[in-house]
């Protein structure tokens, strides 16, 4: 298991394990969930940090180092969606402050599209990968509360889910 935070000081990516892991501390999920921007970064043992797909938006090529044989790779949007950037007024006030990580955010759609493009055409057809994502998302965005879309999205995802088994069983 690891867990990927950006790093607010050096805006690089920093991969946690579970030995980095202790009882009923969970600096490193809230760190590795802390949007730039939206929040400060999560101070936690000397580190200050944002959201992991700052910098390794899907973390592959990490995994694969790491030893991972098979990849499952689920998405929240379709494997066909482009990721694009939309604040950049925002991302220039706060790159104002912290040039690197403004730089980093305003790469992170190219890098998450050039990563998903090269896991497609790279590795889902050695069979090593396996991508999961909603071909519909029902116009459920990040904070949605209707119940009907979320019950249907959940629906799709617990089908999708069953194709883990036989991926597995390759």
């Amino acid at each position: 298991m690891t867990i990927v935070a950006t790093d607010a000081k050096t805006a690089k990516p920093i991969y946690f394990t579970k030995k980095n892991l202790k009882k009923n501390d969970y600096g490193i999920i809230k760190g590795s969930c802390c949007i730039p921007i939206v929040n400060k970064p999560y101070k936690w043992n000397g580190y200050s940090l944002y959201d992991g797909g700052v910098t390794d938006p899907i973390p592959y090529k990490k995994a694969f180092s790491d030893g991972c044989d098979k990849l499952i790779i689920v998405l929240t949007r379709s494997i066909n969606y482009r990721k694009y950037t939309d604040h950049a007024m925002s991302i220039n006030r706060f790159a104002k402050k912290h040039k690197e990580l403004g730089e980093k955010l305003f790469a992170r759609c190219n890098l998450y599209n050039e990563q998903l493009d090269d896991l497609k055409v790279n590795y889902l057809p050695r069979g090593n990968v396996l991508i999961i994502g909603p071909e519909n998302t029902f116009g459920i965005n990040t904070l949605s509360r209707n119940k009907k879309s979320l019950h249907k999205l959940y629906l799709e995802g617990y089908e999708d889910a069953k194709k883990i088994e036989r991926f597995l069983k390759k």
